[in-house]
């Protein structure tokens, strides 16, 4: 579903509504969490992690796109070293906040991070490239320094 809203809608619309939707999906196992009916929380755990993955699957070939070409493997290598640290800390904090104040903020805590990535995609949005249907060697292209956008980042 990931894969063919990259290509179908861009980029722009599927990572951010990926990420906004495993948030989502956190909270709705939030909600069934409190119904003590494991049928529903089994059911939407699934969902929560099919958008989950769904994240993961529109962020890799997007952000391998989004940095230019002299930049993409430290920029590939830096923001998958952010998510390791990030997959390392995430259990400690859920276990503190879960021993502390139960499994519902826990789980807020959870929908938190992925709203992060939420957030983190609107610098994108307004100004990055949109690779849908564009070459590889187009979107490189589009990093490239001209003495015009030189001009308009000085004004």
């Amino acid at each position: 579903m990931a894969a063919v809203s990259l290509d179908k809608i861009g980029r722009k619309i599927t990572v951010p509504a990926f990420y906004g939707l495993a948030a989502m999906g956190v909270l709705l196992l939030a909600a069934a969490t409190r119904t003590g009916d494991w049928r529903w929380v089994l059911v939407v755990f699934t969902l929560a992690n099919l958008f989950a993955t769904g994240s993961w699957i529109s962020a890799y070939p997007t952000f391998s796109e989004i940095f230019p070409t002299h930049l993409r493997s430290t920029g590939i290598g830096l923001s998958v070293a952010v998510g390791r640290i990030g997959a390392f800390l995430a259990p400690l904090a859920l276990t503190l906040v879960g021993n502390a104040a139960g499994v519902l903020p826990a789980l807020a805590l959870l929908a938190a991070f992925w709203l992060i990535g939420v957030i983190a995609m609107v610098p994108w949005y307004f100004h990055g490239v949109e690779g849908r249907g564009m070459p590889l060697e187009a979107i490189a292209d589009s990093w490239k320094v001209t003495p015009e956008r030189r001009n308009s980042v000085q004004r």
